[in-house]
């Protein structure tokens, strides 16, 4: 890459435009490698809860971001936040989004946080809290 002169002065108006290039296609190297990590954990979390939960939970299709929507439908708000914090999976209640009538058992789940090793062990141990809660 070609360095700029000082003061962002630049003798030919190529030079400036491959610098530009250059961080532009950094940029999009950096934005697939995080897209294929998250893929990755998205992917793990999914196969997760549908391994240990079956058709007791609900993934929405939402695939672009660090986290995911998931209703499960056996328990109630309390018991999940119970087991989600004893098992250190973050998930959070989306009742406090709604003005009323919040659909029953929906949760966002935040993965940037774990690794794809780390999901499956948060996702069993969650489960087992929830079979203990439900007893």
């Amino acid at each position: 890459m070609k360095r700029l002169k000082a003061q962002n002065h630049v003798d030919d108006p190529c030079d400036l435009s491959e610098t530009r290039s250059d961080r532009n296609s950094l940029a999009e190297r950096h934005i697939r490698k995080l897209q294929k990590i998250y893929s990755s954990r998205r992917s793990s979390l999914h196969y997760s809860l549908k391994k240990f939960f079956g058709q007791r939970v609900a993934i929405q299709g939402e695939t672009s971001s660090t986290y995911s929507f998931v209703t499960f439908l056996d328990w109630d708000e309390t018991e999940i936040l119970q087991a989600a914090q004893r098992s250190s999976l973050p998930a959070t209640s989306i009742a406090s989004y709604y003005a009323e009538d919040a659909p029953h058992g929906e949760f966002i789940i935040d993965f940037s946080c774990m690794d794809e090793k780390q999901m499956g062990t948060i996702v069993s141990q969650f489960s087992g809290h929830l079979r203990r809660l439900g007893s």
